[in-house]
């Protein structure tokens, strides 16, 4: 472990105010090998704002607290570590907005996980000056590069990027958590705060904030998503990604009440589209998680899907007869302008004799 070199000193002599501008979120748990390189990320960051950073350690059982203590001892005034003696993610507990947020002080909240990094010294000061100037925009992110085998590919996370996202961008377009940057100490503080309170996930903070104003994306890769064996993106975790997605939808059809339909529909689609080594795993473990009004409530919606289904399917079956037909019919009649050609080729013949 290389402790950063830079001086506690040298960061906040920048600073031209006192009060913290963003707090640094950072979950981490048996990071032992990515830690360093997370937190080097944050403190090489060149503002003229204060910065904080809270890192969240949900009881390691490697050296991930230890070397965060370490990095603690050396920078006092930044990095305020908050150390479980016990797991909570094992016991449902929302790392993010039970532990984490209650101690930040900042205007903003930044997200970035342990074993993840930023790679751009002005990420920060990019994002608050956009979010500074443009008041409508709750939130600001940017492009993220993979990183597999400990090697950083040309692979984007964001393949077509936005200039802006809504609330119905985000559930089609997956942007990384290590680009996070959210307005928080604002007008809509109170309502966010409630619904962060209903569930948990980057996906549902970022539709959160989406909800109360739009989301600027900076065309530029900022930071690196590293895909490792533990990593939620494993392949030994490909049945623990679709259930977390069926418990999604489900968890915002419930959450933002007024478009529990749409949520509903991507529900179903996720469960039709579903690799079919895997359905009858995921399925038989959600059915059983399911409480009894979920249950219902999917059982009906499921049944009106399959009535309309079959609406549509029936609308395109007359559709395809009548196109059936007036094929049959343009092949008659080519077939009648054929013989027509060949009668006026021969009549031509005749009288040109």
């Amino acid at each position: 472990m290389n402790i950063n070199k830079r001086e506690e000193f040298d960061i906040i002599s920048r600073w031209k105010t006192n009060d913290i501008m963003v707090s640094i979120c950072c979950i981490t748990f048996n990071h032992e090998e990515y830690i360093g390189q997370a937190i080097d990320s944050f403190l090489m960051q060149e503002t003229d704002f204060p910065f904080e950073i809270i890192i969240s350690d949900d009881c390691s059982t490697d050296g991930t607290a230890d070397i965060v203590s370490k990095y603690q001892t050396k920078y006092p005034n930044i990095i305020k570590p908050i150390f479980q003696t016990e797991n909570q993610f094992t016991k449902g507990v929302k790392l993010f907005t039970d532990i984490t947020m209650p101690k930040s002080r900042g205007k903003y909240i930044a997200l970035c996980e342990g074993d993840d990094y930023w790679i751009d010294p002005h990420k920060l000061k990019k994002q608050v000056d956009f979010l500074e100037q443009n008041l409508q925009f709750m939130g600001c992110v940017h492009n993220t590069r993979y990183l597999e085998n400990d090697l950083e590919t040309d692979k984007l996370v964001i393949e077509n990027v936005k200039e802006e996202y809504t609330f119905f961008d985000i559930i089609d377009n997956y942007i990384h958590t290590s680009s996070y940057l959210f307005r928080y100490d604002c007008q809509y503080k109170r309502d966010i705060d409630q619904y962060l309170k209903l569930y948990y996930g980057d996906r549902y903070h970022l539709l959160v904030f989406s909800k109360f104003g739009p989301v600027k994306c900076i065309d530029e890769v900022m930071s690196v998503y590293r895909i490792h064996d533990m990593g939620f993106c494993s392949g030994a975790n490909k049945k623990v990604k679709y259930l977390r997605e069926l418990e999604d939808y489900l968890a915002y059809s419930k959450a933002f009440q007024e478009h529990e339909d749409f949520f509903l529909k991507l529900f179903l689609r996720s469960l039709y589209g579903m690799d079919s080594d895997y359905i009858d795993a995921v399925v038989g473990t959600f059915s059983t998680e399911l409480d009894h009004g979920d249950a219902m409530k999917i059982a009906k919606y499921l049944m009106v899907s399959i009535a309309d289904n079959q609406k549509v399917i029936s609308e395109y079956s007359v559709k395809i007869k009548e196109c059936n037909d007036y094929i049959q019919y343009l092949e008659s009649e080519n077939k009648d302008l054929s013989f027509i050609k060949y009668i006026k080729k021969i009549m031509k013949k005749i009288f040109s004799k």
